[in-house]
């Protein structure tokens, strides 16, 4: 059941775009980013996923152009454990990628049961 090994936080540094805003950066070779494995096996479970389609209204499907993909998963540690894990993170899981954090993740804090619940999305296009 937790048998997704590998897993890692990769935790930004902020820094300032060219015109002024505030970005977070992800890349590792930015001095300041860290990546933090999860030294035990996670459950990943897919949520679903959603189309963003233009074009080709009505009778003309077939025109349709497909812009972008989401897919949201949910990441579940063990029972007694905890992954150190904040909302502006990404999750590194093996064979799906980099996976944006969207909300707060859940700390659930008991001393047996007590587990971290990660809310995730995954954008492409």
């Amino acid at each position: 059941m937790y048998d997704y090994f590998g897993v890692a936080v990769v935790w930004p540094v902020q820094r300032e775009e060219r015109y002024g805003a505030a970005v977070w950066v992800y890349d590792e070779v930015v001095p300041g980013v860290q990546v933090s494995p999860v030294d035990f096996g996670v459950e990943v479970q897919m949520l679903g996923a959603s189309e963003e389609v233009t074009g080709g209204g009505g009778q003309q499907a077939q025109d349709a152009y497909r812009q972008a993909v989401r897919t949201g998963y949910r990441i579940v540690s063990p029972p007694g454990t905890h992954i150190d894990v904040a909302p502006q993170c990404r999750v590194r899981v093996p064979g799906i990628g980099d996976l944006d954090v969207v909300g707060d993740p859940d700390q659930r804090l008991h001393p047996r049961v007590g587990h971290t619940t990660i809310r995730c999305e995954r954008k492409v296009g």
